[in-house]
């Protein structure tokens, strides 16, 4: 091999290498890009109430957040009760099982819980009476204010998904939550049908 070709050779096997490697870099990028996309694509609750509103054996309604009322006669500073104002309309969505398809309500509270799991949100009140579970949670993160509370609650045949957004302090919210007036909210002509038995 003469000293011309074996230096023509070299500079092929180099350009070959540069390029090989960058293909490898380019390859590590989409794999990466698609397993942080698999990651991301979880849908959001918000995501999960408008792709599931208009389907069989869901019912969708918006509810104003003047329905949640204060007890009366409880003790709430003032800070407390203006926050109220600050919340915005309260979104539920119902899901009850029909008998066409009943393995869809499964799937369907799976995929619910996957939009609320750990990560993304923290349960601050918990309740199961045998008959029905009820869960409060927040949307995680570092802010001193939240946007975001969400309660779910599950029986045997259905699945009632609320989401409240608004700005409030956790303090505020968490002496709030204590002094909600749950029953008038449970009698409240709005509520009653969405609920059920």
């Amino acid at each position: 091999m003469g000293l011309r070709t074996y230096r023509n050779w070299k500079i092929m096997t180099m350009k070959t290498d540069r390029i090989n490697k960058f293909f490898r870099l380019v390859a590590m990028v989409v794999v990466s890009t698609m397993a942080f996309g698999a990651c991301s694509t979880n849908p959001s609750v918000q995501r999960y109430i408008v792709d599931h509103e208009n389907r069989e054996g869901f019912a969708s309604f918006t509810v104003p957040a003047g329905i949640i009322q204060i007890q009366e006669n409880a003790e709430v500073d003032p800070e407390s009760a203006e926050a109220l104002n600050k919340l915005n309309n309260l979104v539920v969505l119902r899901y009850e099982r029909f008998e066409e398809a009943p393995e869809l309500f499964e799937e369907y509270l799976t995929e619910l819980h996957t939009c609320l799991s750990p990560e993304r949100y923290e349960d601050i009140f918990m309740m199961n009476d045998g008959k029905m579970r009820f869960s409060l949670k927040v949307k995680q993160g570092n802010s001193n204010r939240l946007n975001e509370v969400i309660a779910l609650m599950e029986q045997s045949d259905s699945f009632m998904l609320a989401r409240l957004t608004g700005e409030i302090e956790p303090d505020k919210l968490a002496q709030l939550i204590r002094k909600i007036d749950y029953r008038s909210m449970m009698e409240n002509e709005q509520l009653k049908g969405l609920i059920g038995s």
